[in-house]
């Protein structure tokens, strides 16, 4: 009888230790659940600038080959066109110092150490991905194929711009809590309470 009353004695005291712990915890899990969705959001934001600062680096490279392409274009244009006279073999050297200036300029387009032609760049947030990449255009240069390779240089300068339009409005729309966790951490009940006390 006595190792019984011992035993439900034991039961009561632990039982209300435990539900003191289930308390403790759910106030723990709603901490933790907390500190998780501001790291996420901390990442989210990392992941974004860097995304950010690797596509206006390729945007700014892809700018210096359009140009670089354009001038020539224009002279192959001059020379179809006969008026300029530009013999072939100093045309190859123009072409030569070109095709160097374009090689030397992809070569140079790199971010935190990645080169950023044909690399898949991409931001992750808990809204969605955005991505974005591009080829390297030299296969197209080498082809003379100018108005393509600019062209192409061109898409890819606008899906830059739709890409940082979409990070964005991302950023605008995301929130670390949902509102209840708002109205939760708030000390006010409601908008006019608070009003009284400021």
């Amino acid at each position: 009888m006595l190792d019984t009353d011992i035993l439900d004695t034991f039961k009561k005291h632990l039982g209300k230790a435990g539900e003191l712990e289930d308390v403790a915890m759910g106030g723990d899990l709603h901490s933790l659940d907390k500190a998780r969705k501001i790291r996420e959001f901390g990442e989210d934001m990392k992941s974004t600038n860097e995304f950010i600062g690797a596509i206006q680096t390729l945007e700014f490279g892809i700018k210096k080959l359009i140009v670089h392409a354009q001038k020539m274009s224009t002279i192959d244009k001059m020379k179809e066109k006969g008026v300029c006279e530009v013999r072939d073999q100093d045309f190859g050297v123009l072409r030569s110092i070109v095709s160097n200036d374009l090689v030397e300029t992809i070569e140079k387009c790199v971010f935190m150490g990645t080169n950023l032609f044909d690399t898949t760049l991409c931001a992750h947030s808990q809204t969605g991905d955005i991505s974005i990449e591009v080829a390297n255009p030299m296969p197209l240069f080498q082809s003379e194929k100018y108005k393509d390779f600019i062209l192409y240089l061109e898409d890819k300068s606008l899906e830059i711009r739709e890409c940082l339009a979409l990070v964005s409005e991302k950023i605008s729309g995301q929130q670390i809590f949902n509102t209840q966790d708002r109205a939760e951490n708030s000390s006010y009940s409601t908008y006019s309470e608070k009003q009284k006390f400021l």
